[in-house]
């Protein structure tokens, strides 16, 4: 009976994602025609790349200044995109031809193709709230996630890709939070190959993999039933170091071997996605240039403006640097 409870339970927490997802997408379709900014001309101009040239030149390209600077996994979506688009409106992913290309199937296309990839985030939503005490609960969340206010601005007017990659987060949230450490880690291994700057919670993920995966703390049940069984044990005479110490250390070098053979896992299943990613460049020789793509210290982390946080000081710091470095080359 509890069983069927909750999957009803569960069940009507899905149907309910599922509408606040569509009323979301009702809202979506009427800002396609909305202001967007450079970003929008930016994606355009990556289906463009990714169609138009090899792999070996995806990140050396400088057609357009908006170059090629994601990891690889999001090139390989956006050259899955651009095999669509290209069928759409041939212009959208020409290379030259197609700079600031902006007709209306080539902007109904690129709105469209962020409101589906959306749909990541509703079921990462429904995941994350499946755990909730109650289905209003579930709710409150799961609407405050597809309505969320900031990922209206900028994913469908601004034009970005966050909700999917949000979405990817949260799912390897909810992955942690089930207990399935292993696609947690293969999910976010994979959200930063879409995008990087998302390692920056790396930390925290493999903090918490390593104690509740790789090492976890033994159950109190089993201590208890240890502590219980030691006093149903008849007092007679136990060598100390023979009937105790032993299996002590049995039992803790097993748990060693046990918690190696886990963290050898969870290595083999993220340098797999790493591997699955990277390998194509490996073996065109591109590592150096995506490198630079990703990491453009020489350019400047920042392409040309102040964020409110820490970038701003890093930009200052940067600007400075330069300044010093030409009036030193001047002098």
């Amino acid at each position: 009976m509890a069983r069927k409870t909750r999957a009803s339970t569960t069940w009507s927490g899905c149907t309910d994602v599922a509408w606040m997802f569509g009323v979301a997408t009702c809202v979506k379709l009427l800002l396609v025609p909305a202001y967007r900014s450079t970003d929008f001309e930016v994606h355009r101009n990556w289906l463009a790349v990714t169609h138009s040239l090899p792999l070996s030149q995806w990140y050396v390209d400088a057609t357009s200044p908006w170059t090629l600077d994601y990891p690889p996994l999001f090139a390989f979506f956006e050259r899955c995109l651009a095999l669509l688009a290209s069928r759409v409106d041939p212009l959208m992913t020409d290379l030259v031809q197609g700079l600031e290309h902006a007709s209306y199937a080539t902007v109904l296309f690129q709105r469209l193709s962020v409101m589906c990839t959306d749909f990541l985030l509703a079921i990462a939503a429904w995941r994350c709230t499946r755990s909730l005490p109650s289905r209003a609960h579930g709710n409150v969340v799961a609407g405050a996630v597809l309505f969320s206010a900031g990922l209206l601005l900028v994913d469908h007017v601004h034009f970005q890709y966050n909700g999917m990659l949000l979405g990817l987060l949260l799912l390897a949230m909810a992955f942690l939070g089930e207990g399935r450490h292993v696609w947690a880690s293969v999910t976010f291994a994979s959200l930063c190959c879409m995008k990087h700057l998302f390692a920056v919670a790396g930390p925290f993920f493999l903090l918490f993999l390593l104690r509740h995966h790789c090492f976890p703390p033994p159950p109190a049940t089993a201590a208890r039933h240890s502590s219980a069984r030691r006093k149903s044990i008849p007092s007679r005479r136990i060598s100390p170091g023979a009937a105790a110490t032993q299996p002590l250390a049995s039992r803790s070098t097993f748990s060693l071997l046990a918690s190696l053979a886990r963290i050898a896992t969870l290595g083999a299943a993220v340098l797999s996605v790493l591997l699955l990613s990277f390998a194509p460049f490996i073996v065109t020789n591109q590592i150096p240039n995506l490198l630079s793509r990703l990491f453009p210290f020489g350019r400047g982390l920042m392409h040309a403006y102040w964020a409110p946080n820490f970038w701003a000081l890093y930009t200052l710091t940067d600007k400075l640097l330069a300044a010093g470095g030409a009036g030193g080359k001047g002098g």
